[in-house]
């Protein structure tokens, strides 16, 4: 907020004195004359200055007021945007294939959509991720869920794999829609890992066992069509 300096008054001339005879006529004259030409002037110029002042004060006061709001929110946000990345970073599976205890951060995919757990679980089988299920939360914020796998997997439309171990990550063949999403990373210096595409062709050609031999592998592949399979 910046406030213009205030307006100048100017000082009253000497005060008449009903005991000095001499000079009390010619203060008088000069009070209303200056009352007149100068002051009156110059408080009316005042009062207006400080009804301006007044209205910055308080619009500044409303624009702090709204700029907190609003970094109140920005905080709330990202602590938001923070839990679900937390949580896509902890990719449990699909729901149906899960049992028994399971604790945030999680998440899962059923019935098309992934799911962020909220609430931990002492059997995750006994509550059915949905809008109206207060232990879950519809992952809708973009954040790709990932998973790391060490052991043979079969893949999860929608997870990016960060493949750690000799293993085989196992691609779907049935039930793949246009724009599906199946991603991975290789892991610094795992050898003996594969991506097993079985009878879904890799960008219109049948690859079948693929050999994941280059160093830090890492692709994002999206489903076409069966004519030409998963594309990049």
């Amino acid at each position: 907020m910046t406030i213009s300096a205030p307006p100048t008054l100017t000082d009253l001339p000497a005060t008449p004195d009903r005991n000095a005879k001499g000079t009390f006529n010619t203060r008088v004259v000069a009070m209303f004359d200056m009352l007149k030409a100068t002051a009156i002037g110059e408080w009316r110029a005042m009062m207006s200055w400080i009804e301006s002042a007044a209205a910055d004060a308080a619009s500044s006061a409303a624009t702090a007021a709204t700029q907190a709001s609003n970094s109140a929110g920005s905080a709330v946000d990202a602590q938001t945007a923070a839990g679900v990345a937390l949580g896509a970073a902890n990719f449990k599976g699909n729901w149906v294939s899960l049992s028994g205890a399971l604790n945030k951060p999680a998440c899962v995919k059923y019935n098309g959509r992934f799911w962020l757990l909220v609430n931990n679980l002492a059997n995750v089988a006994s509550s059915t991720p949905s809008d109206a299920n207060t232990d879950w939360v519809s992952m809708d914020a973009g954040a790709s869920p990932s998973a790391v796998i060490t052991t043979n997997t079969p893949a999860v439309v929608g997870v990016r794999y960060r493949i750690a171990g000799a293993c085989t990550l196992t691609l779907p063949t049935s039930g793949l829609l246009r724009g599906d999403f199946i991603g991975w990373a290789l892991m610094d210096g795992v050898t003996g890992a594969y991506v097993d595409f079985g009878a879904t062709k890799c960008q219109g050609r049948d690859v079948g066992l693929m050999s994941l031999d280059i160093p830090r592998d890492a692709r994002s592949l999206y489903y076409e069509d069966t004519t030409r399979g998963m594309c990049q």
